[in-house]
């Protein structure tokens, strides 16, 4: 009984020390307005999904194994994980606000970080070309290569 009483508290107590996965679940949302195009050039992966509302809504997930609540909260702040919407034009360009993302870790090494952005486009709006929405019933918007500037 005293082993498995040993055991019990070895396994509990030293389970209490193994670096956990820390994910943090972050919304944002863009009013479509009069926008005719929607383009999307984030720097993580990303989903679309159609949805009934009228305003794009971003639901990004963020996983880092190995870190802490602390540094998640300090890099959420600095805005590592924000998306801006640049609304000009009747086009909405979706991209990352810190696209140079350093990889994150310590003097031990990298921790694995995983980002994924769900964007939920409204149902009026359909894929024109790789990475771009038009409004139906708009003039499609040729496509652009690269990150070229307008």
């Amino acid at each position: 009984m005293r082993k498995l009483t040993g055991l019990f508290c070895f396994l509990f107590l030293g389970g209490a020390h193994l670096p956990a996965q820390i994910q943090r679940i972050m919304h944002q949302d863009v009013e479509t307005g009069d926008a005719a195009t929607i383009r999307i050039e984030i720097c993580n992966d990303f989903v679309v999904e159609p949805w009934v509302g009228s305003n794009l809504l971003l639901e990004t997930t963020v996983k880092i194994d190995e870190g802490t609540e602390a540094i998640l909260k300090y890099y959420i702040e600095k805005g590592r994980y924000k998306i801006d919407a640049d609304t000009t034009g009747g086009v909405i360009r979706l991209y990352c606000e810190e696209s140079d993302r350093k990889v994150l870790g310590t003097k031990s090494g990298a921790w694995k970080e995983t980002i994924v952005t769900r964007v939920f486009i409204p149902e009026s709006f359909a894929k024109t070309a790789e990475q771009t929405w038009t409004k139906n019933g708009s003039p499609a918007e040729p496509a652009r290569k690269g990150n070229q500037p307008d």
